[in-house]
Order: structure tokens, then C-alpha cells, then sequence
């Protein structure tokens, strides 16, 4: 057992010395907005250079509530290198549609105009739009969006950043090999655990292989894969089925941590609790993906409160594991932490407690690796002692 926690404390070791090394691209240009509200869709881009007059930079974007909006980026004058154009690059979120307008530094413009509908053909891994920005002889000097119907749950435009086109390049090739390894794992997990459980039959194999599952269907549409493999998906659907399937995997997750303690985890009122948390989460997943734009806030505030409720009920089933002495507990623990810290940090982030952050977005998806691999460990660990123990019993 011992030797198996030095294990996994060098994977983990391993992993994220690894995770430290590529990084994103350097000389990407971080742009900050200021937005001003938009009382109804601006027909062309001179109209959305010339209005409105008032920006405000300040003040956090949430807080305007969902809406028509004007968008404005202002920079020092950028020139695309020769052969390298410059790519905008933002981070998906609940809207209509956008009109983006390039100025340069000659007083010219270009537009473009894309909706939720044809999202696909800008969507790159990682639910990362990438435009390209047209090249001209004049620098590029500021970017004005006009957002239609954004439902502004975090902001309007989130992670918004610039770079050349072959730093995009660099960056989305390493975002495909993360998302690729974590599909591989998750596969070879699925494959060699359902084997175990047709075998030996024992309820927290199931649990675990139908948690696996859950969370890759929802890899697939978090990370803009299901965008890029059906073209015709509307982007804000893709939105409504994320929180049903993040919610599956939730649920699948704790009856997964209740079936491993099962001595912990008995007891008709917290099985009671449990079974009432997992079903108020479903039902505002189903509510969020059937309602929405609807009272979309409300939808999504409601659909954070009921996440959190049904990850409490794991702490007492950890804490009766630790009064019994559970010999997995350390183990379980250690396999754990990865996912709980990126939840908690996504629930700070859904209140509004932390800022927007590319890892938010993706740092689930280590969370998840880790946990999926390091649980499958736990597995192992308990099938050898349930073994020991038949052996014994025979």
C-alpha cells in the first residue's frame, strides 16, 4: 500500500511537471475590454465605430446583466508579421451573434459577421473561436464588436488575445495532444474496467465506468470537438448540453465515491439526501438546457447551488471513513484533490469569486484525467484486497 501512494504521488509529480512545459503562446497580446450597452443591433460598422460614445473599462461585466452590446479593444498599433497574419482568438460563451470590426491605423475597416449557428467554422479545440484578421498595409490599431443577445452569465467577451497565426498554430497543437491523451485514457480506463466488472460483477466497477463515460461525452462537447465533428450544432446548444452532461458526470461521480466506501456511505437519511441532491441538479440541468436564455441567470445560479449541495454529501461519507480507518482513504484523497480544487475553482469562478482564466476552461480536464487514472488505482487496490479476503474466506 505504501508503495502504491509513492506511486502515485510521483505521477502526480510527473504530470504536472509536464503540464509546466508547453504553456501558451508568449506573445500572444492580452486585450482588455470596455463595453458599452447597445439598445438595439448596429446595421454597419461605421455606425458601431461611432456609437456609443461612453465605454466603460472598469467596471466588472456581469454585472450589466445579458443584452445587445458594443465591444471595444484599444492597443498600441500591431503589424502581422510578413506570411503571419494575426488571429483574434475568445473564449465561447452564451450569444447570438457577433459583427467584429477591424480598424487599421489609415482609418480603413473590415467586418465580419458570424452567429451562433455557423459558430463551427471559427471554433478551434479548447471552445476557443479563432478569427483571422484581415492584413493590410496599415497596422491594426483597435477591434470594435458589436455581441447580439450575449446572456453575459461571466461577460460579454472573455479571453480575448491576439497572436500570429503560427503561435495559434503552436498552441492548438498542443491543446489536441492534451485533449487526444485524455480521450486515450479514458478509453483504455473504460475498456479494462468494464472487462473487470463483467468478471467480478462488483457495483463500484459500474459506477466508475459509467462516471468515465459521462465525463468523456462531456470532454467532447466542452472542448468544442462536438462543433468541429457537426458543423450544423447551434454553439448555444452545445452550451445547453454541457450542463446536462457535467451534471451526469457530477452523479455518476458521487455514487461512484458512495459505492467504493460502501460501509461509509449506508444509512437512509444521507442515501435520502444524496438521492434528493442528484435529483435537483438534473432537474436544473434540464431546466437550464430546456429554458434558456429564459431567466438564464437564475437558471445558472440555480444550477451551481445544486452542484454544490450534492458534492457536500461526500464529506460525511469521507468522514465516516476516517472515524473507521479506512485503509483507502489515503489513497482516495490523494486521487481526489485534483478534481475537487478544479470544481471548487469553477464554483468561486460561477459566483463570480475568481476572474476568467484560460485553466478554468481546461484545467477540468487534468482534474479529470488524474482522478479517472488514480481512482482506476483504488480499484485495483480494492479488487486485490476483496480477493484476499474470498481467498481467506474459502
Amino acid at each position: 500500500m505504501e508503495r502504491l501512494k509513492f506511486l502515485i504521488l510521483r505521477l502526480i509529480a510527473a504530470v504536472l511537471l509536464a503540464l509546466g512545459l508547453p504553456g501558451v503562446a508568449a506573445a500572444a497580446v492580452p486585450l482588455h475590454p470596455c463595453i458599452a450597452r447597445l439598445p438595439a443591433a448596429a446595421n454597419d460598422a461605421e455606425r458601431l465605430l461611432a456609437a456609443p460614445t461612453t465605454y466603460d473599462c472598469a467596471t466588472r461585466q456581469s454585472e450589466y446583466g445579458p443584452g445587445n452590446y458594443a465591444v471595444r479593444f484599444a492597443f498600441k498599433p500591431i503589424a502581422a508579421a510578413p506570411g503571419d497574419p494575426l488571429v483574434l482568438r475568445t473564449t465561447s460563451v452564451w450569444q447570438d451573434a457577433e459583427r467584429i470590426v477591424f480598424r487599421y491605423g489609415d482609418g480603413t475597416t473590415e467586418a465580419l459577421d458570424w452567429n451562433s449557428g455557423n459558430a463551427a467554422r471559427y471554433m478551434t479545440m479548447g471552445a476557443i473561436f479563432e478569427f483571422p484578421v484581415p492584413t493590410h498595409a496599415a497596422p491594426l490599431e483597435a477591434i470594435h464588436i458589436e455581441v447580439t443577445n450575449s446572456a453575459n452569465l461571466r461577460g460579454v467577451v472573455l479571453g480575448a488575445e491576439l497572436m500570429s497565426r503560427s503561435e495559434s498554430f503552436a498552441l492548438k497543437a498542443w491543446l489536441v495532444a492534451l485533449y487526444a491523451g485524455f480521450a486515450g485514457l479514458s478509453l483504455a480506463l473504460l475498456a479494462y474496467n468494464s472487462a473487470l466488472w463483467a468478471a467480478l460483477g462488483h457495483r463500484f466497477q459500474l459506477t466508475y465506468c459509467t462516471m468515465v463515460a459521462a465525463l468523456m461525452a462531456y470532454t467532447f462537447t466542452s472542448s468544442g470537438a462536438a462543433l468541429m465533428a457537426f458543423e450544423a450544432l447551434d454553439n448555444n446548444t452545445r452550451l445547453r448540453i454541457n450542463y446536462v452532461l457535467l451534471a451526469l458526470g457530477a452523479i455518476a461521480a458521487v455514487a461512484f465515491v458512495r459505492d467504493f466506501f460502501d460501509e461509509a456511505s449506508r444509512g437512509p437519511r444521507l442515501t435520502r439526501i444524496t438521492h434528493a441532491a442528484a435529483g435537483l441538479l438534473l432537474a436544473s440541468a434540464l431546466a437550464f438546457a430546456l429554458l434558456a436564455p429564459w431567466q438564464i441567470r437564475w437558471l445558472d445560479l440555480a444550477y451551481f447551488v445544486t452542484g454544490g449541495l450534492l458534492l457536500a454529501t461526500v464529506v460525511p461519507v469521507v468522514w465516516t471513513a476516517w472515524r473507521q480507518r479506512n485503509r483507502y482513504l489515503g489513497l482516495f484523497l490523494i486521487a481526489w484533490l485534483p478534481p475537487f480544487l478544479t470544481t471548487a475553482a469553477r464554483d468561486a469562478y460561477g459566483f463570480h469569486l475568481l476572474p476568467y482564466s484560460f485553466w478554468l476552461d481546461n484545467g477540468n480536464l487534468i482534474g479529470f484525467a488524474l482522478e479517472s487514472l488514480l481512482s482506476s488505482l483504488l480499484i485495483i487496490a480494492r479488487l486485490r484486497a476483496l480477493s484476499s479476503e474470498r481467498d481467506l474466506a474459502l
